[in-house]
């Protein structure tokens, strides 16, 4: 299985991984032969990335999170964004679901033995909001998990991930929704989204201050230049900073109306290029550790030129894979395989989608 742009899908392959739709029905099941027709109508969902199977990628890869459980926390994140209009009842309405979703989440992925990242999920950009929300806390309790933080403090972090975007609920949908640069004053409404969530949660005693704290910091840097107030190392929650990788991460390898997606190698490499600076170091240390920039099935161009496919991932050596070499200049590497823990000179150029 791998991901793939839907431009770059060639007919008569197969979906590695059902579709869902915002209300978690399934639009296509996965193992379907996907035809020049159904590719057309899947990207008019606005769904631009597929996962495929085909000659390349025939492994099987488990979700961390079941799908079903996700389709329930999406929905649910959904239905309680949508029915807020101004006033506490929606959330106290929902919260007693809320916290038992929390702890269903907490259960599913501390059951689960092997907690490396190896998929991104597929979103949709009209349910962009709610994935995202979902995505968030689920990256956030691998981390925390990573972290050893008490069974309490999981909760706050998970309750605190799900609901870390409120505030864009009070923000007008030509803004979140532009397909163009933002000018100045969009830009200062959408960052006061942090504010106004934490304003409108602050007197809701069902939610913990650790976990309003994650909604109001979500966007600080430890170098004192996020928002809405500037906070630096020292001033921001380990929950809040916790949540900021993943927020920055999930949304990195999502399509935007202003930009396609990155892929998860491009995405870890800009956390890692400002940890110290937005993201807290050891976090990202951690963080590291925990997604596979190169998951099984992914094509990559080596410094050499040759196409390979990623056949092994190693814990330890993320950026290092074991790989299988489908296209070379010298005929008789073809075949071959790989152990780019043992050749130093080899590295990753870039990832590729086809031959």
């Amino acid at each position: 299985m791998r991901i793939v742009p839907i431009d770059c899908i060639k007919s008569e392959v197969f979906l590695g991984k059902t579709i869902f739709d915002n209300e978690g029905r399934i639009l296509l099941k996965e193992g379907v032969k996907l035809t020049s027709n159904l590719l057309k109508r899947i990207k008019l969902l606005g769904i631009n990335y597929l996962y495929i199977i085909d000659e390349y990628s025939e492994t099987e890869i488990k979700s961390i999170v079941k799908p079903e459980l996700r389709q329930k926390a999406t929905s649910l994140v959904k239905s309680t964004f949508n029915n807020i209009c101004n006033s506490y009842n929606s959330i106290y309405n929902n919260i007693d679901d809320i916290l038992k979703l929390v702890e269903e989440l907490i259960d599913d992925i501390t059951s689960n033995t092997d907690l490396l990242v190896s998929l991104v999920d597929i979103k949709t950009l009209s349910g962009y909001t709610y994935e995202h929300c979902v995505n968030v806390s689920v990256l956030s309790l691998i981390i925390g998990i990573k972290l050893e933080l008490s069974k309490g403090d999981l909760r706050d972090l998970c309750l605190g991930a799900l609901i870390h975007d409120i505030g864009k609920i009070f923000i007008p949908n030509d803004i979140l929704n532009k397909s163009s640069t933002l000018n100045d004053d969009e830009f200062d409404a959408m960052k006061r989204h942090p504010l106004v969530g934490y304003h409108y949660l602050r007197h809701i005693h069902n939610i913990p201050t650790s976990s309003r704290l994650i909604v109001l910091q979500h966007h600080e840097k430890v170098d004192g230049t996020g928002y809405p107030f500037g906070k630096n190392q020292e001033e921001i929650s380990i929950l809040s900073k916790i949540v900021s990788i993943a927020d920055v991460y999930d949304a990195l390898t999502s399509t935007r109306p202003y930009r396609m997606p990155l892929t998860p190698n491009e995405a870890l490499e800009f956390i890692l290029g400002n940890a110290g600076t937005h993201f807290d170091f050891l976090l990202v240390k951690l963080f590291n550790e925990t997604i596979i920039p190169y998951p099984k099935g992914t094509l990559v161009q080596l410094n050499t030129g040759d196409i390979c496919v990623v056949k092994e991932n190693f814990h330890e050596f993320p950026l290092r894979p074991n790989v299988k070499i489908l296209k070379s200049s010298i005929p008789s590497k073809v075949g071959s395989e790989v152990d780019l823990r043992e050749n130093l000179s080899l590295v990753i150029d870039k990832t590729v989608f086809a031959i």
